[in-house]
């Protein structure tokens, strides 16, 4: 397969699977399924909506209305011309809440890894519309890999990205995961979204203009809202380490805490036999 070769324009978004909206950035792909309460998915740096596939219908089936779309610069959505920043991903969630008519009621947020600071920075900034919020393996600046340090140089990234971008993302897929072999189909989905241009650029220019250092911040200020928190962590996690979970803890004292054994980063995905119930259970009390 041959990499970032097309645009994502309107002809070619017509033959894509799943629905779009135009914002003031660009056109958005989401799936917005079921009735009840609202429950909206945030994916993390690198992998498209479809990392949600067991949480989503599990929670479509268990009577929640879910909302999954993908983040400007990956999956489907617009690649973007301008820097990924907070302010971005702020933007893109509020204005698709706002334009699939979701803001009149207070929704739920699920975050994954860079996904957990998007929706940690969403709920400080917009606490009125929020009920609960679950991180998963959430992003910390303690615990920033050596890829993304070395990516917020600037003349180092333009070198990574040219000679061995394609490699350190794809090695980067089995560190997901504690047993990588269980998910034979997880790189053919992976790769669909390379075929668009922009999506190296998009990673790079995330990698280099988000502000994860102001999370620490923002981890403080949504601990002491009146906003029920959970957290799952991978006891197998290497992308974020698993110790980082203690940060998390001091800095919300109440949040509900489920270590998931066996499981990487992405412990959602690789063990919705455990993380499904517990995950229904903090929804529905």
């Amino acid at each position: 397969m041959e990499f970032e070769t097309q645009s994502l324009t309107k002809s070619i978004r017509n033959t894509l699977e799943g629905t779009f909206v135009k914002t003031t950035d660009g056109y958005i792909h989401y799936q917005l399924k079921g009735e009840g309460e609202c429950i909206v998915l945030v994916h993390g740096m690198t992998t498209p909506f479809f990392v949600w596939n067991p949480t989503f219908d599990f929670l479509v089936e268990h009577g929640f209305k879910v909302l999954r779309y993908d983040l400007f610069g990956r999956g489907y959505s617009d690649r973007v011309n301008q820097r990924y920043d907070v302010d971005l991903f702020d933007r893109q969630l509020n204005e698709l809440l706002n334009s699939l008519e979701l803001s009149s009621q207070k929704v739920s947020l699920i975050g994954l890894s860079l996904g957990g600071g998007i929706c940690a920075n969403f709920v400080n900034r917009h606490k009125e519309l929020i009920k609960k919020v679950c991180l998963i393996d959430p992003v910390h600046p303690a615990g920033l890999p050596q890829t993304m340090k070395l990516l917020r140089i600037p003349i180092l990234n333009r070198l990574i990205k040219r000679f061995v971008g394609k490699k350190i993302l794809f090695g980067s897929l089995e560190n997901n995961f504690a047993n990588y072999r269980n998910f034979p189909h997880f790189k053919e989905e992976f790769t669909k979204q390379l075929k668009f241009k922009g999506y190296s650029n998009a990673i790079i220019s995330t990698m280099v203009h988000y502000d994860y250092r102001s999370l620490n911040q923002v981890y403080n200020n949504i601990g002491k809202l009146n906003i029920p928190i959970c957290l799952f962590w991978g006891e197998d996690d290497i992308v974020v380490p698993y110790k980082i979970n203690e940060k998390f803890r001091t800095a919300i004292p109440d949040i509900i805490f489920h270590p998931i054994k066996e499981a990487g980063h992405l412990s959602h995905h690789e063990k919705p036999e455990i993380v499904n119930p517990l995950l229904l259970s903090f929804l529905k009390q």
